[in-house]
Protein backbone atom coordinates (compact mmCIF):
# COMPACT_ATOMS: atom_id res chain seq x y z
CA UNK A 1 0.00 0.00 0.00
CA UNK A 2 1.44 3.35 -1.04
CA UNK A 3 2.13 5.95 1.61
CA UNK A 4 -0.22 8.92 1.81
CA UNK A 5 1.54 12.11 0.85
CA UNK A 6 0.50 15.47 2.28
CA UNK A 7 1.79 18.81 1.09
CA UNK A 8 3.83 20.45 3.88
CA UNK A 9 2.31 23.79 2.92
CA UNK A 10 -1.19 22.44 3.63
CA UNK A 11 -0.06 21.14 7.04
CA UNK A 12 1.42 24.52 7.85
CA UNK A 13 -1.77 26.34 6.82
CA UNK A 14 -3.96 24.07 8.95
CA UNK A 15 -1.66 24.43 11.97
CA UNK A 16 -1.77 28.21 11.57
CA UNK A 17 -5.58 28.08 11.40
CA UNK A 18 -5.72 26.17 14.71
CA UNK A 19 -3.34 28.68 16.26
CA UNK A 20 -5.53 31.58 15.14
CA UNK A 21 -8.63 29.83 16.53
CA UNK A 22 -6.83 29.39 19.86
CA UNK A 23 -5.88 33.07 20.00
CA UNK A 24 -9.50 34.09 19.44
CA UNK A 25 -10.77 31.69 22.12
CA UNK A 26 -8.16 32.69 24.69
CA UNK A 27 -7.62 36.35 23.81
CA UNK A 28 -4.40 38.21 23.30
CA UNK A 29 -3.00 37.40 26.73
CA UNK A 30 -2.06 33.96 27.97
CA UNK A 31 -0.65 30.63 26.90
CA UNK A 32 -2.72 29.33 24.01
CA UNK A 33 -1.70 25.68 24.32
CA UNK A 34 -1.63 24.76 28.04
CA UNK A 35 -2.47 21.08 27.59
CA UNK A 36 0.52 19.97 29.65
CA UNK A 37 -0.21 22.23 32.62
CA UNK A 38 -2.22 20.51 35.35
CA UNK A 39 -4.08 23.65 36.49
CA UNK A 40 -5.99 23.67 33.22
CA UNK A 41 -7.25 20.10 33.47
CA UNK A 42 -10.82 19.77 34.68
CA UNK A 43 -11.70 17.34 37.51
CA UNK A 44 -14.66 15.96 35.58
CA UNK A 45 -14.78 14.71 32.00
CA UNK A 46 -18.11 16.51 31.47
CA UNK A 47 -16.29 19.86 31.82
CA UNK A 48 -13.89 19.10 28.96
CA UNK A 49 -14.72 19.96 25.36
CA UNK A 50 -15.12 16.44 24.01
CA UNK A 51 -17.18 15.67 20.92
CA UNK A 52 -19.98 14.10 22.97
CA UNK A 53 -20.16 16.96 25.48
CA UNK A 54 -20.30 19.64 22.78
CA UNK A 55 -22.96 17.76 20.79
CA UNK A 56 -25.07 17.40 23.94
CA UNK A 57 -24.92 21.15 24.57
CA UNK A 58 -25.82 21.89 20.94
CA UNK A 59 -28.79 19.53 21.31
CA UNK A 60 -29.86 21.36 24.48
CA UNK A 61 -29.61 24.71 22.67
CA UNK A 62 -31.79 23.43 19.83
CA UNK A 63 -34.27 22.04 22.33
CA UNK A 64 -34.64 25.49 23.89
CA UNK A 65 -34.70 27.25 20.51
CA UNK A 66 -35.81 24.93 17.66
CA UNK A 67 -34.87 27.57 15.09
CA UNK A 68 -31.23 27.90 16.16
CA UNK A 69 -29.95 25.75 13.26
CA UNK A 70 -32.52 26.82 10.66
CA UNK A 71 -31.28 28.80 7.67
CA UNK A 72 -33.48 30.32 4.99
CA UNK A 73 -32.13 30.94 1.52
CA UNK A 74 -34.28 31.87 -1.47
CA UNK A 75 -37.52 31.02 0.33
CA UNK A 76 -36.29 27.56 1.38
CA UNK A 77 -35.52 26.75 5.02
CA UNK A 78 -33.12 23.95 5.96
CA UNK A 79 -31.78 22.63 9.25
CA UNK A 80 -27.99 22.95 9.09
CA UNK A 81 -25.87 22.04 12.11
CA UNK A 82 -22.36 23.57 11.94
CA UNK A 83 -19.16 21.55 12.02
CA UNK A 84 -17.27 21.79 15.31
CA UNK A 85 -13.49 22.11 15.62
CA UNK A 86 -12.16 21.19 19.08
CA UNK A 87 -9.17 23.42 19.75
CA UNK A 88 -6.49 22.16 22.22
CA UNK A 89 -6.51 25.32 24.32
CA UNK A 90 -8.32 26.97 27.20
CA UNK A 91 -10.47 30.09 26.90
CA UNK A 92 -13.63 31.81 28.06
CA UNK A 93 -15.63 31.39 24.87
CA UNK A 94 -15.94 29.52 21.64
CA UNK A 95 -16.11 31.38 18.33
CA UNK A 96 -17.77 31.08 14.97
CA UNK A 97 -14.81 30.65 12.65
CA UNK A 98 -16.94 30.43 9.52
CA UNK A 99 -20.76 30.89 9.50
CA UNK A 100 -20.98 29.35 6.02
CA UNK A 101 -18.86 28.95 2.92
CA UNK A 102 -18.58 32.13 0.90
CA UNK A 103 -20.17 30.71 -2.25
CA UNK A 104 -22.57 28.27 -0.61
CA UNK A 105 -24.80 30.09 1.84
CA UNK A 106 -27.69 27.73 1.11
CA UNK A 107 -26.33 24.45 2.52
CA UNK A 108 -22.74 24.81 3.77
CA UNK A 109 -22.34 23.98 7.45
CA UNK A 110 -19.72 26.48 8.54
CA UNK A 111 -17.43 25.87 11.53
CA UNK A 112 -17.52 26.58 15.24
CA UNK A 113 -14.25 26.54 17.20
CA UNK A 114 -14.61 25.32 20.80
CA UNK A 115 -11.72 25.29 23.33
CA UNK A 116 -11.19 21.86 24.91
CA UNK A 117 -10.39 23.32 28.34
CA UNK A 118 -12.77 26.29 28.79
CA UNK A 119 -13.72 27.88 32.09
CA UNK A 120 -17.31 26.88 31.40
CA UNK A 121 -18.00 24.58 28.46
CA UNK A 122 -21.69 25.47 28.23
CA UNK A 123 -20.96 29.20 28.02
CA UNK A 124 -18.19 28.58 25.48
CA UNK A 125 -20.54 26.68 23.15
CA UNK A 126 -23.40 29.19 23.52
CA UNK A 127 -21.00 32.07 22.84
CA UNK A 128 -19.92 30.33 19.62
CA UNK A 129 -23.56 29.97 18.55
CA UNK A 130 -24.12 33.65 19.32
CA UNK A 131 -21.06 34.53 17.26
CA UNK A 132 -22.64 33.28 14.04
CA UNK A 133 -23.40 36.02 11.57
CA UNK A 134 -25.60 36.95 8.67
CA UNK A 135 -29.23 36.75 9.87
CA UNK A 136 -31.92 38.67 8.02
CA UNK A 137 -34.64 40.55 9.90
CA UNK A 138 -37.10 37.82 8.94
CA UNK A 139 -34.84 35.11 10.39
CA UNK A 140 -34.38 37.10 13.61
CA UNK A 141 -38.14 37.57 13.91
CA UNK A 142 -38.77 33.85 13.48
CA UNK A 143 -36.40 32.96 16.32
CA UNK A 144 -37.68 35.64 18.71
CA UNK A 145 -41.00 36.92 20.03
CA UNK A 146 -40.88 40.03 17.83
CA UNK A 147 -42.49 40.58 14.44
CA UNK A 148 -40.51 41.79 11.44
CA UNK A 149 -41.42 45.47 12.00
CA UNK A 150 -40.30 45.35 15.63
CA UNK A 151 -37.08 43.62 14.60
CA UNK A 152 -36.38 46.31 11.97
CA UNK A 153 -36.79 49.05 14.57
CA UNK A 154 -34.67 47.20 17.12
CA UNK A 155 -31.87 46.47 14.64
CA UNK A 156 -31.82 50.12 13.57
CA UNK A 157 -31.18 51.13 17.19
CA UNK A 158 -28.46 48.46 17.54
CA UNK A 159 -26.75 49.65 14.35
CA UNK A 160 -26.83 53.22 15.69
CA UNK A 161 -25.31 51.99 18.97
CA UNK A 162 -22.50 50.23 17.10
CA UNK A 163 -23.48 46.76 18.31
CA UNK A 164 -24.42 45.25 14.92
CA UNK A 165 -23.73 45.99 11.27
CA UNK A 166 -25.71 45.38 8.10
CA UNK A 167 -24.48 43.97 4.80
CA UNK A 168 -26.33 43.37 1.53
CA UNK A 169 -27.02 39.83 0.35
CA UNK A 170 -24.87 39.22 -2.71
CA UNK A 171 -27.62 37.03 -4.19
CA UNK A 172 -30.61 39.21 -3.31
CA UNK A 173 -30.08 42.90 -2.51
CA UNK A 174 -33.52 43.11 -0.95
CA UNK A 175 -32.14 41.16 2.01
CA UNK A 176 -29.92 42.78 4.61
CA UNK A 177 -27.85 40.48 6.81
CA UNK A 178 -27.16 41.50 10.39
CA UNK A 179 -24.01 40.55 12.27
CA UNK A 180 -22.45 41.53 15.59
CA UNK A 181 -19.62 44.03 15.68
CA UNK A 182 -16.63 43.42 17.95
CA UNK A 183 -18.31 45.55 20.60
CA UNK A 184 -21.57 43.64 20.10
CA UNK A 185 -19.82 40.30 20.62
CA UNK A 186 -18.28 41.57 23.84
CA UNK A 187 -21.68 42.68 25.16
CA UNK A 188 -23.17 39.32 24.19
CA UNK A 189 -20.46 37.41 26.04
CA UNK A 190 -20.99 39.53 29.14
CA UNK A 191 -24.75 38.94 29.10
CA UNK A 192 -24.74 35.15 28.53
CA UNK A 193 -23.31 34.17 31.96
CA UNK A 194 -25.79 36.51 33.70
CA UNK A 195 -28.76 35.01 31.84
CA UNK A 196 -27.65 31.45 32.55
CA UNK A 197 -27.07 32.20 36.23
CA UNK A 198 -30.52 33.77 36.56
CA UNK A 199 -32.13 30.80 34.79
CA UNK A 200 -30.33 28.36 37.08
CA UNK A 201 -31.42 30.28 40.18
CA UNK A 202 -35.09 30.43 39.13
CA UNK A 203 -35.24 26.74 38.19
CA UNK A 204 -33.54 25.68 41.43
CA UNK A 205 -36.96 25.98 43.09
CA UNK A 206 -38.10 22.91 41.13
CA UNK A 207 -37.24 19.26 41.59
CA UNK A 208 -35.89 17.28 38.63
CA UNK A 209 -39.31 15.81 37.89
CA UNK A 210 -40.98 19.23 38.15
CA UNK A 211 -38.39 20.69 35.76
CA UNK A 212 -39.13 17.96 33.22
CA UNK A 213 -42.88 18.56 33.55
CA UNK A 214 -42.42 22.32 33.12
CA UNK A 215 -40.31 21.71 30.02
CA UNK A 216 -42.98 19.39 28.59
CA UNK A 217 -45.75 21.94 29.15
CA UNK A 218 -43.73 24.81 27.68
CA UNK A 219 -42.98 22.74 24.57
CA UNK A 220 -46.67 21.92 24.24
CA UNK A 221 -47.66 25.59 24.36
CA UNK A 222 -44.77 26.52 22.06
CA UNK A 223 -46.04 24.15 19.36
CA UNK A 224 -49.43 25.87 19.43
CA UNK A 225 -47.72 29.26 19.16
CA UNK A 226 -45.82 28.04 16.10
CA UNK A 227 -49.10 26.97 14.49
CA UNK A 228 -50.51 30.48 14.96
CA UNK A 229 -47.33 31.95 13.51
CA UNK A 230 -47.70 29.80 10.38
CA UNK A 231 -51.27 30.96 9.93
CA UNK A 232 -50.09 34.56 10.06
Amino acid sequence: VGAIQVDNKVIGEEANTIRQMAKLCVGRQGNHFPVLLKQYFRPSLKDIGTRENVLNILADAEHLDPSVFLRTFKMQTNRIVPNVVLVPCYGEQGICWEPFERFNRASSRGRLAIPMFPKDLRIAVIAALGDREGLTAKEIARSSTLDKTQVSRATARLVEAGLIMRTEDTQDRRNLHHSLTRRGRQVYREIVPLVLAREEYILSALTDSESLELERLINKVHQKALELQQWG
